[in-house]
């Protein structure tokens, strides 16, 4: 299933005009979804109602409402240009032929309603050649391992004292490179990884 829904994915990128097609659907059930014609021209959720029919679950309509969550970020996006980069990220060996599937798990993994929507951001600056590969994957990184309200205090990283951090966000934060250890006369301490959450207040959290 993981394959020919990553496939139908990266068909979607690749192929549709995102522009045209309201997403508020997403937010009704699953059969006035499944029956709705411009929505259902997408091959992801063309190949998704397929699924149904044969009785092959996914979750809920919760993945669908992540799924275009996800695709409403790259509407003012064109199908040349997302082709375009895809392809590129195709080469990388990591990536080969399994971005789709890869942008599925991301999703999928998603333990909130924002996070398709960062990914997505993540994907459009990385489809307008704002962000290389390498930046929209650790992005992307990033974002699938922290939690969503921690990446929403990133957005005040400047002003932040980082002795108020918690233990637990101290860890978090060097596991994923948003932290990093300064040696200081006094030993090494906490400090912020300038470049990455310039990178996620830019293009994530649309803040300077």
């Amino acid at each position: 299933m993981t394959d020919q829904l990553g496939d139908s994915l990266t068909r979607t990128l690749s192929e549709s005009e995102l522009g045209n097609v309201s997403f508020e659907i997403a937010e009704v059930g699953l059969d006035l979804l499944f029956k709705e014609g411009v929505l259902k021209d997408l091959p992801v959720i063309s190949t998704l109602a397929g699924l149904f029919r044969t009785g092959i679950a996914v979750k809920d309509i919760l993945f669908i409402r992540k799924l275009c969550n996800f695709l409403q970020e790259l509407q003012d996006t064109s199908p040349e240009d997302r082709t375009r980069m895809i392809e590129h990220l195709d080469k990388d060996e990591k990536h080969r032929g399994k971005v789709g599937d890869n942008l599925l798990l991301l999703l999928e993994r998603s333990d909130s309603v924002e996070k398709p929507q960062f990914v997505g951001k993540a994907f459009r600056a990385y489809v307008n050649e704002e962000l290389d590969k390498s930046d929209f994957w650790n992005l992307a990184f990033i974002i699938d391992r922290l939690p969503s309200h921690y990446i929403q205090e990133i957005r005040d990283w400047k002003k932040l004292d980082v002795t108020t951090l918690s233990s637990i966000q101290h860890q978090l934060y060097l596991s994923v490179g948003v932290g990093i250890f300064e040696i200081k006369a006094s030993g090494s301490v906490f400090a912020w990884n300038q470049e990455i959450c310039s990178l996620l207040c830019k293009f994530i959290l649309d803040s300077d």
